[in-house]
């Protein structure tokens, strides 16, 4: 794995809006309650979370009433959805094979018992809808494995993304009192 951040002093932070995430979702048709640590969303809001130390480029923690739109970044018009795992050895970027829209590129960040992140690795549309499906117990999904991105040469972050410097990652720490 690449960098690690320790979310410790963000994870009221990041509870509160997984709470309001939850409570807001709670009746939505797309909302899958499978999660552990009482949240559905509080992965997915580390891992955006994550990408947001990784890159500098804040994600949009707002509730939308129609959801969002299946992605949680523009990046030089190209879409990404960031997706996140709790088996942190050995992640694998999981989506729903019955989705009606897909982003451009894919991911992968890895949650380490529920207080670290890293950027695990990254792929594209076409990658993830043409690996092999797997099962993880509510059916077939479209999966990439993260030793298939080591394999791509696509762990960390994509190339064409931007990470920001160890001077803004200093600035963002200090601005992020929460």
């Amino acid at each position: 794995m690449h960098n690690w951040f320790n979310l410790t002093k963000f994870l009221p932070y990041l509870k509160r809006i997984a709470h309001a995430r939850d409570s807001q979702k709670l009746k939505y048709k797309s909302t899958k309650n499978w999660s552990v640590e009482s949240s559905t969303h509080f992965i997915g809001i580390c891992s955006e979370f994550g990408f947001y130390l990784e890159t500098g480029i804040r994600p949009d923690f707002s509730l939308k009433v129609e959801g969002d739109q299946g992605w949680d970044f523009v990046i030089d018009n190209k879409t990404f959805d960031v997706k996140g795992s709790t088996f942190w050895g050995s992640p694998d970027l999981k989506e729903f094979s019955n989705r009606e829209k897909y982003a451009d590129i894919y991911v992968l960040a890895a949650v380490r018992d529920y207080k670290e992140v890293a950027i695990a690795g990254w792929c594209t549309r076409e990658q993830l809808k043409t690996n092999p499906g797997r099962s993880y117990g509510h059916g077939m999904m479209h999966s990439v494995p993260y030793w298939r991105m080591e394999e791509w040469g696509q762990t960390g972050l994509p190339p064409f993304v931007q990470r920001r410097s160890e001077s803004k990652l200093s600035q963002l720490m200090a601005e992020l009192s929460v």
